[in-house]
Formats: C-alpha cells, sequence, structure tokens
C-alpha cells in the first residue's frame, strides 16, 4: 500500500472515526470527513468482531459507545463506505467456525452479507489480500 491512513472504532462505524486506539471524542474525526476527502482509490479494511446488539448495527441512536449519539445507523456507514470504495473488507478475529454460535451472529451475518469478511488468520488474510491486490 503506498499510503496508509488508520481510523478506529468502537462496534461499528457511525458519525465519527477516531484517530487514536483509545477512541476518544476529542480525538475525532467527521466519517463524512474521511469519506469526503480519501479518494475512492483507497482499499478499505475494517478490523472487529462484527458482533453487536442489532440495534448497534441497524438504529439511528444505536451506538452505545460513552454518550456518543450517531444520526445514521453503522449499516448506512458500511454501505457508504462499499459505495465509494470498490475494494472493502472486514477482518474478524472470532473464527469462522464459531461466528453462528457467537453473541452477536446476527450483526456478523448482516456485514458479512454487505462486505466480503474473512477470519483474521494468516491464510484467510492471504486470500482477503489476495482479493484487494488483484482488483487494480
Amino acid at each position: 500500500f503506498k499510503d496508509l491512513k488508520i481510523y478506529y472504532f468502537h462496534n461499528c462505524i457511525y458519525d465519527q472515526l477516531y484517530t487514536t486506539p483509545e477512541c476518544r471524542y476529542d480525538k475525532s474525526v467527521e466519517t463524512n470527513w474521511v469519506l469526503r476527502n480519501l479518494k475512492s482509490e483507497y482499499k478499505v479494511i475494517f478490523v472487529g468482531d462484527a458482533a453487536m446488539s442489532p440495534t448497534e448495527l441497524l438504529s439511528v441512536g444505536g451506538n452505545y459507545y460513552y454518550g456518543v449519539y450517531n444520526e445514521e445507523p453503522g449499516i448506512e456507514w458500511i454501505r457508504k463506505f462499499k459505495n465509494k470504495y470498490k475494494d472493502v473488507i472486514w477482518l474478524n478475529p472470532i473464527k469462522e467456525d464459531r461466528w453462528i454460535h457467537t453473541y452477536g451472529y446476527d450483526t456478523i451475518k448482516l456485514i458479512s452479507r454487505e462486505v466480503d469478511m474473512y477470519e483474521l488468520t494468516v491464510s484467510r488474510m492471504e486470500q482477503a489480500l489476495k482479493k484487494l491486490i488483484a482488483s487494480k
């Protein structure tokens, strides 16, 4: 990758992305700013377990993180990234054979319908990166 930008989120993408792993509001940028300023040639890799309450993914105000209110549901933000960037994947640290047995399976399933999801292992990351690189 020529240029790497890293942003953090808690459970799902909402109106703000964070610039540090602590996910503090005073160290955040508007997600719309990221979408406006990063060209569509960027490749997007989300990393997270994708397991959350369906409300967090599907509802306005569903973000339970430290009283931060989201104006748009997380699923809509995922779709915005998918619509702008041709290459979007999600790396999930939960073993793939456990996804169906995990609290939050409904949201894992919903997100994996929106973007290709891969277990966060060396072999699955190799597959995911091949997909990103092959798609020029």
